[in-house]
């Protein structure tokens, strides 16, 4: 089965969203963009999650950034990944056409299915992929059960 990504759906409440956000931006600046840099439907960073049966696998696309630019917390059942942008469009001197890549701080959370092992989180960073292996604890795994047959 294709996966497809979510959208938004258009109509007449997408137009309104997009309306009212135009109207925020315009009196209050970008000062109160929601933290994950959720706009139309779209959260920084795009984040996959995997789980095995011992452990989660939590994959986020953060190009051109590098590990001292990022930080990664565990507490509890949730991943946070936070870190920082730097503009790479120098801002005089220069007519900008369309800015479409966000700079600036941004955080994302992740809420984990079952209980982690936080003590054994990997973190790598490699082609612009930030990937995350968290273990499970042994409580959450998942256990064999033999059946008997009754006489």
């Amino acid at each position: 089965m294709a996966m497809k990504a979510w959208v938004p759906a258009a109509g007449p409440f997408a137009q309104l969203q997009r309306e009212m956000n135009r109207v925020f931006d315009s009196v209050f600046g970008r000062h109160f963009q929601p933290v994950g840099r959720i706009r139309a439907g779209y959260v920084y960073p795009p984040t996959n999650v995997r789980e095995t049966d011992d452990a989660y696998t939590v994959q986020c696309e953060v190009p051109g950034l590098e590990m001292a630019d990022l930080e990664v917390y565990v507490t509890g059942d949730q991943l946070t990944v936070s870190g920082s942008r730097t503009s790479t469009v120098p801002e005089e001197e220069v007519t900008l056409h369309r800015r479409e890549r966000d700079a600036g701080r941004f955080s994302r959370a992740v809420t984990l299915p079952a209980p982690v092992d936080s003590s054994g989180t990997e973190a790598t960073l490699a082609d612009g992929i930030l990937t995350v292996r968290i273990p499970k604890t042994e409580e959450a795994k998942p256990k064999r059960v033999e059946v008997h047959v009754g006489d």
